[in-house]
């Protein structure tokens, strides 16, 4: 069994003792995959080799990256919990702080996406979400926002909430469960900003 997964096994290894080597193996898988899931479309493939093609190639780039990274930083974290004194409040948050605050989280970015979409508009304009749909199909909407907009369904159009149950349609296939929660951020006025939170978190966890 060991020798059969072997390669699971190795690739658990290099973040710890072959750091550079990992991040420079990290930065090319995912850059290859990028580059090969944003080419066009190849419509004479079937669609079962299409899905195949796609699992093998998810399945080697998490094996290399995803993968090993997740495995490390679930370790590493479980690390720090264990080091500190349960009974003393000040280090469970200062473990809790270096556990949190990372500039790259992408659930983090995604939500930043969402807050500036609802800066963009006056709140009048997510009154009628039905209308608001209409007016970004016809693009008579301001630059900046449509710029932003499309943007933010190029990087998460895939995403959504419940988005493990497949039959739920995506933020790009159904834009206005997105245009909802934005228009709820633009509702309550913008009074609380997302930005000043993450930074808050990200010297919190340089502090600790």
């Amino acid at each position: 069994m060991f020798w059969r997964t072997r390669q699971a096994i190795f690739v658990l290894f290099e973040p710890v003792f072959r750091v550079e080597r990992f991040r420079a193996t990290y930065a090319s898988a995912l850059k290859e995959f990028n580059e090969w899931i944003t080419r066009p479309l190849d419509y004479s493939q079937s669609v079962a080799d299409c899905l195949n093609e796609s699992m093998v190639r998810a399945g080697r780039t998490s094996m290399v990256s995803t993968y090993p990274a997740f495995v490390d930083f679930y370790y590493a974290t479980a690390c720090i919990k264990r080091l500190v004194d349960s009974s003393s409040s000040e280090q469970v948050t200062w473990a809790d702080a270096v556990c949190g605050g990372y500039e790259d989280d992408m659930i983090v970015h995604m939500g930043l996406m969402i807050y500036d979409l609802s800066t963009l508009l006056r709140s009048s304009e997510f009154d009628d979400i039905e209308a608001l749909e209409t007016k970004i199909e016809r693009r008579v909407l301001p630059q900046d926002f449509l710029a932003r907009w499309d943007e933010f369904l190029q990087r998460y159009g895939c995403r959504r909430p419940l988005e493990l149950e497949l039959a739920n349609p995506k933020y790009a296939e159904t834009p206005r469960i997105v245009l909802q929660q934005i228009a709820g951020i633009a509702a309550a006025g913008c009074k609380f900003n997302p930005y000043d939170m993450q930074r808050t978190q990200i010297d919190q966890r340089e502090q600790a």
